[in-house]
């Protein structure tokens, strides 16, 4: 079964940004035969707490079953999962995780 996740990431190769400091996420499909990237997609950083921004940026992310990110906020984690998104912090490289 296939699966798609979100990746907060600068580079492509580390999970290193913040969910509400990332400015784009790597959206990959993963099956039992590997990963494979689906597309980048671009999104606008979240500088402050707002309920409205995370709700949007969330919406971009709502044909995903994972999110991974270097860190999250509790608010976003409470956006995220009404939407049956599950998070991970895992400030890493994507190969790894």
């Amino acid at each position: 079964m296939s699966r798609r996740v979100a990746i907060a990431s600068s580079d492509g190769e580390e999970i290193d940004l913040h969910f509400g400091q990332a400015y784009q996420f790597y959206i990959y499909d993963v099956d039992d035969r590997g990963y494979s990237l689906a597309e980048v997609r671009k999104v606008s950083a979240i500088l402050t707490h707002n309920a409205d921004e995370i709700e949007r940026k969330a919406a971009v992310l709502q044909d995903c079953d994972a999110l991974f990110a270097a860190k999250i906020g509790l608010g976003a984690v409470r956006q995220l999962a009404t939407q049956r998104i599950r998070i991970f912090e895992a400030p890493f490289a994507i190969e790894a995780v």
